[in-house]
């Protein structure tokens, strides 16, 4: 049915006709389309120019599509738009339309809705360890946390220490011309008391198949924990000895716990169990669930993490993709951003998953952040992360633009996006 408006303009044309000399008769099957009527979100939450919002969600209470009015500068060739600022990954069932309308929420200064361009696209979600599944969020030893304990501290750099040992091993060359000497009352072997046996499921380590493999030739032998004569620890292969210094030897880890990483090297599984077991009482070690996440647009196939699988090896988890997110974003950009400067946003439905991290800079941020380098000048050439951290120009603009106004220095990128 067509509007009044519609069917006075309708009657012009025809009296128009009429004058002419012309029959009216040829605009009685004349359709004009209508409007259609907009479902209009539950929440409209407006945004003011060059606002920077990263994570867009529907209200939780009501269920109901929210909608994210943003005001732009038309004025600028390059403006930023919105969508660039979500960290979530976009993809999935892609689509467009043009030439629609956006209900009320896209008008002129008349209050006439205006054309827009629609784009639809969805959240793809995230892609978690596969030793996620059995993480209880819940539960408060597991929240990730900025403060971690001495202790920790100390039992997450032993096994990583650990593990580049077992991975690297030593680095002799066993096709060199040097006759070596694995036997002998001085072999370092005597000096270690524990049995290495390499077989032992606990230390065996599924890293990232894309890093490189050890060549055949380097040495097989297994690292041990020896002493000195004044009762001070060192790592060094098996091989070994007093007339043979050619195979690896690392002083000075004293800064480990040496008991637990005798633990690891020894396949002592009883005191492994015990170390890793009290440190998953508290939260961490390669016993407690996964909370890491990526998302889908990272090329990461692993976790970094290591954690040990039921059959008791320690490897790296194998990042997999969540349950498919429900989440769909509509874009309406009107075709005349000078007539109606805003971008509308419609986020419906729920995620099924925790917000991704940040890992995308915003373009505004990332363009400030580029200025502030070009304004280094010579300086710029010989610049790295640790002096520009301590140059005075770079901290004094970077606080004015974030009107940081603490008394600790914005040292670290990450203290306004990662």
């Amino acid at each position: 049915m067509l509007s009044e408006s519609q069917q006075r303009a309708i009657e012009a044309v025809k009296s128009r006709l009429y004058e002419d000399g012309l029959d009216p008769s040829i605009l009685d099957g004349i359709t004009f389309r209508p409007i259609p009527t907009f479902p209009q979100p539950d929440t409209v939450a407006i945004q003011s120019i060059d606002a920077i919002v990263e994570y867009l969600e529907s209200n939780p209470a009501t269920r109901m599509p929210t909608g994210y009015r943003f005001a732009i500068n038309p004025g600028l060739n390059d403006f930023y738009h919105p969508k660039t600022n979500l960290q979530y990954s976009l993809g999935g069932k892609r689509g467009g339309e043009p030439n629609v309308y956006c209900g009320t929420l896209l008008n002129d200064p008349e209050g006439k809705p205006v054309l827009c361009n629609k784009s639809k696209s969805s959240c793809r979600g995230i892609k978690t360890c596969e030793f996620h599944s059995a993480c209880n969020q819940n539960d408060f030893r597991f929240s990730v946390s900025s403060d971690i304990s001495p202790e920790r501290n100390i039992f997450e750099k032993t096994l990583a220490f650990f593990c580049a040992v077992k991975e690297a091993g030593c680095s002799f060359d066993q096709r060199s011309d040097v006759e070596l000497d694995y036997g002998g009352s001085d072999s370092a072997i005597s000096e270690c008391s524990f049995d290495c046996d390499q077989d032992a499921p606990l230390v065996k380590i599924t890293l990232n198949k894309s890093r490189k493999r050890r060549t055949a030739s380097l040495c097989k032998g297994n690292m041990v924990i020896v002493y000195n004569k004044y009762n001070q620890p060192r790592l060094q292969c098996q091989y070994r000895t007093n007339s043979n210094h050619d195979h690896l030897l690392l002083r000075n880890i004293q800064e480990f716990d040496i008991s637990y990483l005798e633990a690891l090297l020894s396949n002592d599984k009883v005191r492994i169990k015990h170390y890793e077991q009290r440190a998953y009482e508290k939260g961490y070690g390669p016993l407690v669930p996964c909370m890491f996440q990526a998302s889908p647009s990272e090329q990461k196939q692993c976790c970094p993490h290591l954690h040990r699988a039921d059959s008791g090896e320690l490897r790296q988890g194998i990042l997999r993709t969540m349950s498919k997110c429900l989440v769909q974003f509509s874009i309406y950009t009107p075709n005349d951003l000078d007539t109606c400067p805003f971008i509308v946003i419609i986020s419906r439905n729920l995620h099924n998953h925790a917000r991704p991290l940040a890992v995308k800079t915003p373009p505004a941020i990332k363009d400030v952040f580029c200025s502030m380098l070009v304004d280094l000048d010579w300086k710029l050439a010989d610049t790295t992360p640790r002096k520009l951290a301590v140059d005075a120009g770079f901290t004094k603009s970077l606080r004015q633009y974030l009107n940081w106004e603490l008394m600790v220095d914005p040292r670290f990128l990450n203290c306004t996006h990662p």
